[in-house]
C-alpha cells in the first residue's frame, strides 16, 4: 500500500501533479515515467522539432522493476538543413521505482523507418 493507504501505482499510472509528462484532469492517467539520466546532450540541436507518439505499450511489472515495449511514431525537423522527417521505431524500456517514483533506468530503440516529409516512407523507407 502506499503511504495514504491507496495501492501502489504501476510505473505508467500517476496524478497529473506527479509528472510533467502526464495529460488530462487530475484523474489517473497513464503517462511515461521521468527520466532518472539527463537528455542526450546535444538533442536539442539535432531536433528542432519533435513529437514522440508512443503507441500500443506492453509493460510488464516485477516489484520495483519493470519492462516495456512502445510503438514510436515521430514527425520531426532536423535541425542540420531544417527538414521535416518522418520517423518510425520500437522502443524498449526499463524502469526502476526510485523512493516511491518509477524512472527510466534504460531506453534503446529500434528504427523501422526515418524518410523525409516530401518523400514519405512508401518510396523511401530510410532516406
Amino acid at each position: 500500500m502506499a503511504r495514504n493507504g491507496a495501492p501502489p501505482r504501476s510505473p505508467l499510472q500517476t496524478s497529473r501533479s506527479d509528472s510533467a509528462s502526464c495529460h488530462g484532469d487530475d484523474d489517473p492517467v497513464v503517462c511515461r515515467p521521468r527520466l532518472l539520466f539527463p537528455a542526450p546532450s546535444g538533442a536539442s540541436q539535432l531536433f528542432t522539432f519533435a513529437i514522440h507518439y508512443s503507441l500500443n505499450g506492453q509493460i510488464d511489472v516485477q516489484g520495483d522493476t519493470a519492462r516495456a515495449q512502445w510503438y514510436l511514431f515521430m514527425p520531426c525537423t532536423l535541425g542540420e538543413g531544417n527538414r521535416a522527417m518522418w520517423r518510425a521505431g520500437v522502443d524498449h524500456e526499463e524502469y526502476v521505482r526510485v523512493a516511491g517514483e518509477w524512472k527510466f533506468k534504460r531506453k534503446t530503440s529500434a528504427p523501422l523507418f526515418h524518410t523525409t516529409f516530401e518523400e514519405g516512407w512508401a518510396k523511401t523507407r530510410f532516406g
